[in-house]
Formats: structure tokens, sequence, C-alpha cells
């Protein structure tokens, strides 16, 4: 059995034989006996709480229980730089910059820092190479958040991790040798030895105060900014995946990269919980190993360890554990591995994890009610300063190659697919989807990734034509500063169809998310985050009705790209008047048609009619909200079999088994408000033929309705968001078709029919961005446009079209060399003769 323990002074021996193994680069685990000692004296002090918050420093080993050996060592130091300076460097740029000149020159420099003053710091990480087996690291690393999670008290806001940077096994590093031994005049060796005896002064006294412009460093040292050891790259990928994240802090010995987290947003820490367990207590399921360990302050160091025992509940995802003295029912701390936006950082502001400053927003399960994500909105002051960060990354972001942000694109491709059971459920739960619906958004957000850079290159690439005296090119170039408002429908899918072409075309993007869907937003971007997106390149907002118009009002903004209600996108469209300098692209409602002209198979017109009307509980813009079906017994018969179908529909909760065909919709008050439209739409003449059902007080569970309104008086042209479907008959296809155009909407229309004249008839005269035949209004095809006429846009079409609108069109006439025409225009004389 491996158990974590406390290191004790006995240790000593086998601490200077871990030293010796680590290759150097290894500041706080130096081959010094007297500096090792004194490090264990300052650890046990640390228990007995006799030192100050600034001088506490936990050290921990890792013991084989069997022969004694100890295999590694961690540590936690409880706040650096309080007494000593804690340096690194902040990778960060700085703009040269001549207007007259129209030049605009973004360097990168690293200034010497020390931000992260009075930061707990995860420190001296090492695995004897003998041990790098079984899960043997894994738990290492962990077990130190699993002491924090037991006693978060001890520990400060912020968490951070140096990691080892880039240096080979005779001690070379060519970050130190372009850039440290410079100032320093010393070797790597001897500057690590300083640094890990205690002996810093030298940093501050030698080490310049200017920043640094790292394009003078040679290649080689460039190239290993931010990179980490080879060994060190498993210990890396265990705190990714906790939360931590490189925010362009290096090291300023190796270069290896900083990484940070807040404490509450760590995964383990955040996910950890207290539960009784026993040793040898059965086990009543197939469950993964857990860390667990005694809460018991004084008594953790014999309770804390690792195997595989039948516990019946389990927490983290892949590490091996065990609890050796357990008493029978004593508490103990797991560390779960659902990652879940429980905490008040949920801005992403130039690529920093920010609190809001507005009002507080907490977002429930539509039919559970469970919490899911809390925070606050951002203010206008937020608002303005996410903007400042998209308009200072736009310069360096534009200018990369297409190949460098197509490869982000495609990395972010690449962690939606390893990350498409987590972000299922989050969609799910937050939504009320069923799991099923929304494991298809998540398909679709990965499929539009391949489809972007298509669109890109054949809607806006490049096009040379040669010409008699040269050549004329088409370019296009990104507009600048956009903000992205997301829709709480599908609220990956949709924003991700804004993103990813602006994204690819070069514009810099600030996203705010429906109020109603935040956790999905923050779950989406801190993928982007994951994928190496530049600080300030994207930038997250979250908020209701005021962050949306602190947004849309920034004078600095270059355009919006908006998926959501007519009535938002009415407001959008009147607050940019007069501002034809901005793009805007509207994506809106429907109050959508589907023609019905005697089917033949009548269950499959059925079945058409309502993946139609009632699929995603009647919440997309497309669903059809107007069913016209001819008059006459054919048309009776479908009718009949329509609502027989369709009063079996039982919505479900996500995770309802079997699964349902429809989820809630997104709140108790979204589904009140189509009950309310079907009991205005009876008062006004309506005969009901499916009433619908608000299945249970306090969800958003409803059952689809249906309402023959054929003889209704004044019925208003309306979009009812859910799963409300009013019916018309009519006497002739051309009265159809005129029923159709009725609307001042004009997003999708359909025809079920069996007649090829009839719907060639209707490409002629439907008013609606999307006509389909026998097919359902509810499908699209990203490799060609999305989107309407009338109210239901303003011709900004998305899917195959988006890139046409995060672009705009540069034309060239272009020759390599100036020469004087044989021809010139009449009136032009360039004789050299003389009149007098």
């Amino acid at each position: 059995m491996m158990v974590i323990r406390p290191i004790e002074r006995a240790d000593i021996t086998a601490l200077m034989q871990l030293a010796g193994k680590t290759g150097g680069g290894l500041t706080s685990l130096p081959a010094n006996e007297a500096t090792l000692m004194a490090r264990i004296e300052r650890s046990l002090q640390t228990w007995r709480g006799e030192l100050p918050k600034s001088e506490q420093g936990y050290v921990f080993v890792l013991e084989d229980s069997a022969s004694g050996t100890v295999a590694g060592i961690c540590a936690i130091e409880v706040a650096v730089g309080l007494n000593d300076p804690w340096y690194n460097y902040r990778v960060g740029t700085l703009v040269h910059a001549s207007k007259e000149l129209n030049v605009y020159n973004a360097l990168p420099t690293l200034f010497l820092s020390n931000d992260h003053t009075g930061s707990s710091e995860l420190c001296t990480l090492f695995l004897d190479p003998d041990w790098r087996k079984e899960g043997n690291g894994y738990l290492l690393s962990k077990s130190r958040f699993m002491f924090m999670a037991a006693f978060r008290d001890k520990f400060n806001e912020k968490v951070v991790a140096e990691m080892r940077g880039v240096i080979d096994e005779h001690g070379y590093s060519p970050f130190w040798q372009s850039l440290g031994k410079r100032f320093f005049s010393m070797e790597f060796s001897r500057a690590d030895f300083l640094c890990g005896t205690g002996q810093k002064a030298f940093i501050a006294e030698l080490m310049p105060k200017h920043p640094i412009y790292t394009d003078f460093l040679s290649d080689e040292a460039q190239s290993v900014i931010g990179q980490v050891h080879p060994q060190t790259a498993p210990a890396r990928a265990v705190l990714e995946k906790e939360g931590f994240r490189y925010r362009n802090y290096v090291d300023i010995f190796d270069g290896g990269p900083t990484l940070e987290c807040d404490i509450d947003r760590v995964r383990a820490i955040r996910k950890s919980r207290l539960v009784e367990v026993a040793e040898g207590q059965p086990a009543t399921g197939d469950y993964p190993a857990c860390l667990v360990a005694n809460e018991n302050y004084q008594k953790l160091p014999r309770h804390a360890g690792s195997r595989r025992p039948g516990y019946p509940t389990s927490g983290t995802d892949g590490g091996t554990t065990g609890c050796p003295e357990m008493p029978r029912g004593r508490p103990c701390t797991f560390c779960a591995s659902l990652c879940r936006g429980e905490n008040s950082m949920t801005l992403w502001i130039n690529g920093d994890w920010v609190t809001g400053l507005g009002e507080r927003r907490v977002k429930t399960n539509p039919v559970g009610g469970d919490v899911l994500w809390h925070g606050n909105d951002a203010d206008a002051t937020q608002v303005t300063q996410a903007c400042q960060a998209a308009r200072a990354a736009f310069a360096g972001w534009a200018k990369q190659p297409f190949s460098e942000r197509q490869a982000i694109v495609e990395k972010f491709a690449s962690l939606l697919e390893s990350n498409k059971s987590e972000l299922t459920q989050i969609i799910a739960r937050e939504t009320g989807k069923p799991r099923w619906e929304a494991a298809t958004e998540l398909t679709a957000m990965i499929n539009k990734i391949a489809i972007s850079v298509k669109a890109y290159h054949a809607r806006t690439g490049e096009l040379h034509s040669e010409l008699p005296d040269g050549a004329a090119t088409l370019r296009h170039r990104p507009h600048g500063v956009l903000a992205v408002f997301g829709p709480y429908n599908f609220p990956g899918h949709l924003p991700n169809g804004h993103i990813v072409p602006a994204l690819l075309a070069g514009n810099t993007l600030i996203f705010k998310p429906s109020e109603l869907t935040p956790w999905t937003g923050e779950a989406v971007t801190k993928l982007w985050e994951q994928a190496g997106l530049p600080p300030g390149v994207l930038n997250l907002v979250q908020g209701g009705r005021e962050t949306g118009q602190a947004l849309s009002a920034l004078e600095d903004l270059d355009g919006l790209l908006f998926t959501g209600s007519a009535n938002t996108g009415y407001q959008l469209h009147r607050q940019l008047s007069g501002q034809p300098e901005k793009i805007l692209a509207l994506e809106m409602g429907g109050n959508n048609p589907l023609i019905i002209e005697n089917p033949e198979d009548i269950d499959a017109a059925v079945h058409l009619t309502i993946q139609s009307a009632f699929v995603t509980a009647g919440q997309r813009c497309t669903c059809a909200r107007r069913l016209l079906v001819k008059k006459g017994a054919q048309g009776d018969a479908f009718l009949t079999r329509l609502v027989e179908v369709s009063q079996r529909l039982m919505p479900g909760n996500w995770d309802a088994e079997p699964q349902p065909f429809m989820g809630g919709l997104i709140s108790e008050q979204a589904a009140q408000h189509v009950y309310d439209a079907w009991q205005r739409l009876a008062s006004l003449g309506g005969r009901t033929l499916l009433a619908p059902r608000l299945v249970k007080a306090g969800t958003s569970l409803l059952t689809p309705g249906i309402i023959e309104l054929t003889g209704a008086a004044n019925v208003p042209d309306e979009e009812v968001f859910g799963p409300l479907l009013g019916v018309w008959r009519y006497d002739s296809f051309d009265d159809a078709i005129r029923m159709a155009n009725n609307t001042r909407f004009g997003l999708s229309c359909g025809l079920v029919s069996p007649d090829r004249s009839q719907f060639d008839q209707l490409l002629l005269e439907a008013r609606a961005g999307i006509v389909n035949w026998n097919k359902p209004l509810t499908g699209a095809a990203s490799t060609a446009p999305f989107g309407g006429v009338g109210a239901s846009g303003n011709h900004r079409a998305s899917a195959w079209y988006a890139a046409d609108y995060c672009a705009w069109p540069m034309a060239s006439l272009e020759s390599p060399a100036l020469t004087l025409p044989t021809a010139l225009s009449p009136g032009l004389d360039f004789s050299r003769e003389v009149n007098l």
C-alpha cells in the first residue's frame, strides 16, 4: 500500500537520495542536507502551529508501507512572497505605434514580476523514476488537493504551481543561456543552488527592471518559454485537468510555466465531500478508486493512502486510494470529478477568470430545481474592460497566419470531442433537454469546425485574376471587435456558429451567453481557454438585459452577431441605427408555416409534423407554428392521427429513463407563457384539438397543445416559443401559399406533398429563407445558409454564409512594376520638347 504522510526528521536520508535524482532545475529540492533539514523542521513547526502564515509550509512524502521506501515528495507553501520576494516573468506585449505612418507593432516582452505574492503554492513534486507506475504520480499530485479541501481555512484564495522548464541532463537551459546568464554572470546550476538555499537577494539586485523584448533572445530560448521539462509534462496535465491554467507567467531561470487557479475552482477541492466509510466496508456496485483521508488534522499522518477498497462512495476518476487505519464510521474527504460552474469567478476577461460586479444570478435545472450555477453579472465597467481587452488583442490575432488560427479552432474541436459526455450533461441539465438531444447539439458543434474552415475559403478566401498590365485581387479582412449574443435553446451550437467563423476570420470577440444558460457558456469558454486562445481574443461576460445593453452600446464595437427573439433583434437594430460602420447580423424567430397537402403516408406526415413542431419542446426558431391542412377526408384523417400520437408525448427530465422525446422548457415561466398563449387563442375562437397540460407545478414540463384557428378572429402574428401548434384549413394550394406568406416573419416554410410541381411553385412564391419539401422544418444543413427575411433577420444568413458577415472584402489592382502606359488618355502630353 502507498501512503501519503507528513515528512519526518528520519526522512532526510531518503530525501537526499531523491534530490540526487532530479537532474537539476527543481529549485525547491536541492541536494543540500542543511537546506533540506531546515525544510523538514519548518514543516514540523507548521504542523505544530508555531509559525506565522508567511513562513508556513507543509511537506509530504509518498511511502511504500510494505518496505518503508520513500518514493516521492510533494509540498504546499501557504503564502509565498511575504518574506522573500517570489519572482517570475510576466509574458506580455508592448505595442509600438505610429498613427501617422499607420504602423502598429505588437512586440512580445518579459516583465519581472511578483504578482503572485500571498498565493498558496503547490511545489516540490517529485517521484522516484523507479516508482512511476500504478498511478503513484497521480496520487502524489492530487493528495495535496485533498488536504487543502479538508483544511480550506489554512490556505489563500489563489493557488499557483511553478513547473520545471526545459533543461537537459547536463543542466543546460536554453532560456537561462540566452537571458539569465547575461545578467547574473553565473551558470544555471549555481543560480539554481542559491535560490534553492534561500539566497535570493541577487535576483532583485541583478535583474533588469525594464521589459525584455523576447525577439532579442535566441530562437531556442524563445521556443521554450512556457514549456515544461519532459518529466514534468504528466504533472502539468494533472493540474490542467483540475482547472489550473497558464496565465503567461514563467520562471525567471528556465522559462517554465507558472500555472494558477482560484482555490475554490480546483476541481478536486470543489467536488470533495465528507462521507462515512470504514475499512472493509462492502461495495454495492462498480466504483472507481477514490482518494480518502482522515479529516482529523493531528492524526492525518496515518490516514491518507492508496489502494482499492470496496467503499460504497467513489470520487476521483482515475486515482488509486485507500484508508489504512480508518476507524469505522470515521468522516473522510472524497475528491469528485464532475466540473460544475459553482463559484463566483464566472467572467473571462483578457485571459483571467474574474468575479462579476453586477447582480447576483442563480441558475437551476428547469425541471428538478437543483442549483446548477451561480455567479454575478458583468457590470458596465467590466463590459468595457472586455472590449478593451478584445481591442488590444485584435492586431496580433488578425496578423496571425490563418493556419495558426485554424490550429487553435481545431484544437477546440478536439476538446469538444474529448469532453463530449460532460458537456452533453451540462447542456441537458441547464436547458431541460433529454440527453439524446443534447448529444446531437455537441455533434453539431464539432462538425461546425470543418464546415467553417471550408466556408472561409469558399466565401472569403483570396481570388486572383490576371490583367494585361497586372492583376486584380480579392481579399477579405476581419472587422475587429465583435459582440456575440447567444440564445438559450442551443446554448452551445448557435453561439458556436458565430464564434468559430469570426475567430477564423481574425476578429476578437465578447461573448454574452443567454442569462438562462450561463453554465454552458462558461463551460464552452473554458475549452477555448484550453485550446490556447491568446488573452483578449475571446472574452466572456455573463448577464441579462443590463449587461446586454451595456455591450451593444459600446462605441468601440465593430459589430454585433445576434441569435434570439424578434423583439430583442428589433431593439438592437434601433440601437445601432445610424451606425453603418458596424456590421449587424440578426437571426431571429419565425411564425413558420407547414403545408400538409393530402399525404399518401399519414403516419410519415404525422412524424414529420411532430419533428417540426414539438422537438426541443417547440423551442427552435424554425419550429412549425402554423399547420396548414387541406380540407377534406385525407386532411381530417391526418389531424386525427396527429392528435392521437401527440397526446402520447410525455415530457420528462433530462435524465429520465426511458429517454423522452421532449424535455422541459427553459423555465417554469416559459412554460406558463405558452400555456397562457393557448388560453388566449381559445378565447379568440380557437377550437382546441389537444389541450396542453402543465405536468407538475413548479416545473417547466408542458405537454404539446394543438388548436384549430380557421374560424378565429384577430389571431396575433407572433412566435409562441414552445410546443403549441395552430391549425388552419385551406381549399386550394394557392390559398395555402397565400396563408403561408401572411406573416411579418420569413424564416422557414415547408410542404408535405407527393407533387413536385407544387414544391416548384412554392419555391417561386414563398417568402422564407428555408423552404423544405417532405422534410421537417427543423432540419437544416450547415453547408447551406441559415436565415430568413422580414422579421426573421436582416439578410445576414448564418451557417455556410456566416463567413460573409465575419469579414469585409478588399479589392486590389496590382502591378509589380510602375510603367508609363503606351497609350495615354486624351489631353495628356508627356513629351520632353520645350515650345517657346
